[in-house]
């Protein structure tokens, strides 16, 4: 999903580098590896909920056009 390579884009700078992630419950893992990073620092942890947020809204909604 392009939104996780923009994410892993952002953290770079903040020298935090993830893992690739495809879909399934490997979203998730995503999302719990953005929670670790927020761990690391205030600033990190209100950029991290919102992706989070981001990330399974879209995820979700992708899920959705696909079963429809």
């Amino acid at each position: 999903m392009p939104l996780e390579g923009h994410i892993r884009g952002v953290l770079k700078t903040f020298g935090i580098r993830m893992t690739g992630i495809s879909q399934g419950r490997q979203r998730q893992a995503f999302r719990d590896q953005l929670a670790a990073a927020g761990e690391t620092d205030p600033v990190l942890r209100v950029i991290a909920d919102g992706f989070i947020t981001a990330h399974a809204t879209l995820c979700q909604a992708a899920a959705d056009l696909d079963a429809a």
